[in-house]
């Protein structure tokens, strides 16, 4: 569970929407609406995610290791480029939050509507729409940002 809550950027409010949500996607995960397990799986796939590029930035490609040897950085213009992409990843890591966030609510705000909810995930979790684009988005840039740290080995 803390990897979801950790993709959700430990939002209090948040975490206690799809408390409040889940338990209901549970009970239609019984009821054999069709694809809701795949579309509960993909929406937790997608918190776990968000919260494993993070890590991949902060616990991986900014480890101390990997700070020290920049020191020894040959081309200042990296440093630059670095701070660049982290500040390009927290912010679409916000505003993914952010849509995240105002999906959370309007599926809690008519949480006995079953079919408004499963249509939410549904389009939170489309491969071809912006959740997913903008969490790949995430992905590209911290293999970006470890890219530009190691450059400098």
């Amino acid at each position: 569970m803390d990897k979801i809550y950790a993709g959700l950027g430990y939002d209090a409010d948040s975490i206690k929407k799809l408390e409040e949500v889940f338990p209901i996607l549970t009970v239609t995960l019984f009821g054999h609406v069709d694809d809701m397990i795949p579309l509960s799986g993909l929406l937790l796939k997608l918190f776990i995610d968000i919260n494993f590029y993070t890590q991949e930035v902060l616990s991986k490609s900014l480890q101390r290791s990997n700070l020290s040897n920049l020191k020894v950085i040959k081309n200042p213009d990296i440093f630059n480029l670095i701070a660049q992409r982290l500040d390009e990843f927290m912010s679409k890591r916000k505003n993914l939050l952010s849509k995240i966030k105002a999906s959370l609510s309007v599926m809690h705000a008519d949480k006995s509507n079953k079919t408004l909810i499963y249509n939410e995930i549904q389009r939170m979790t489309d491969n071809n729409l912006i959740f997913k684009r903008e969490c790949g988005n995430l992905e590209k840039i911290s293999k970006e940002i470890g890219r530009l740290i190691n450059l400098n080995k």
